[in-house]
């Protein structure tokens, strides 16, 4: 294949898909070098298609990390004897076509085809509500706003692919069967506990109520793992190293089980950017002295306006709002 030649000193592909899955192999690989990142931030900037392609191969990673290798042995042609079974890895970057066809081609049963589905569902909540979910087993689970969540439970194992939004569950006891939830960058392993998992674009956080969880990257370059006890919380970060196991108030971190949200000394730039979760309209934050002025109280999700109301009075910020129902808060002396 014809290579780049100029400003690169790499041997970069023409090709977008071909060049994004360089890209992603040597940057998810630990393989750049100085001045390496400099080369890949012109290649994305050279070709309004080299984003998008590099896009879409970082998106069928993440979607890889949530499948049980179950569905890749499924999809791979039979090995000869002789020669070694292609690693995730190798499987993604060969064939990405096949692995994107692999995570959306097949039906959630086909994910644990070998052992036959006793019980599958799949759960979405809007921005603003909340589910209850008890299943067979005696397991229970809340989802928060805006949150996807897909259930398969096999005789001998029980899994859960949380895509998107936070859950809190609570773990049926069942040793024969392990509890498992799948999130882009982790798995957590339980037998009998009650946590919190929360999942977006740039990490998981787990949070952990009662019992213990075991705590895995899905990371093949990265396979760390941790054990986490009552008011421990762990974020998992897409890339990087971990952070620390930190102490927290594990009802307050899933205090929204009740409808409820809780601050201690929190950032208003934080607190604005939770209640955004949850309101149909957005507030927006243009006081910049106060950014960092910390906050605490409980509130109910359901009256959002009442903090609002009360700011004011907490620091010298006006309340401004429109009439399509989103509010800007700005400094006094702005206004």
């Amino acid at each position: 294949m014809k290579q780049r030649e100029h400003p690169y000193t790499l041997p970069i592909p023409v090709d977008p898909d071909d060049a994004a899955n360089y890209w992603f192999t040597r940057r998810q690989g630990g393989l750049m070098q100085p001045g390496d990142e400099a080369q890949f931030q012109y290649w994305l900037a050279d070709d309004a298609a080299h984003p998008q392609a590099y896009e879409e191969i970082s998106t069928v990673w993440r979607l890889t990390q949530r499948v049980p290798d179950a569905v890749f042995k499924a999809v791979l042609p039979p090995a000869p004897v002789a020669t070694p079974t292609p690693s995730r890895r190798q499987f993604l970057w060969w064939s990405g076509g096949v692995a994107m066809a692999a995570v959306t081609g097949f039906s959630i049963r086909s994910l644990l085809q070998e052992e036959p589905l006793l019980f599958q569902e799949s759960y979405r909540t809007a921005r603003g509500q909340h589910q209850a979910l008890q299943w067979q087993d005696g397991s229970t689970a809340w989802l928060n706003t805006e949150s996807v969540l897909q259930v398969m439970f096999t005789a001998s194992q029980r899994l859960v692919l949380l895509e998107q939004g936070e859950a809190l569950f609570k773990v049926g006891n069942d040793k024969q069967r392990p509890f498992l939830v799948k999130t882009s960058q982790a798995e957590i392993h339980a037998s009998s506990a009650e946590f919190s998992v929360r999942q977006d674009n740039s990490h998981t956080a787990v949070t952990v109520l009662a019992g213990e969880l075991e705590m895995r990257a899905n990371q093949w370059w990265h396979r760390s793992t941790a054990l986490l006890r009552p008011n421990q919380q762990l974020r998992i970060p897409t890339e990087g190293a971990w952070s620390d196991i930190e102490v927290v108030n594990a009802t307050a971190v899933a205090a929204w089980h009740r409808n409820q949200v809780v601050f201690d000394r929190t950032p208003l730039r934080q607190i604005i950017h939770e209640l955004n979760r949850y309101r149909a309209q957005p507030i927006f934050l243009d006081a910049p002295l106060y950014e960092s002025s910390r906050l605490s109280g409980v509130f109910e999700l359901d009256r959002i306006d009442d903090f609002l109301q009360r700011l004011p009075n907490l620091i010298p910020v006006n309340v401004v709002r429109h009439a399509d129902g989103s509010v800007m808060i700005v400094s006094k002396t702005t206004v």
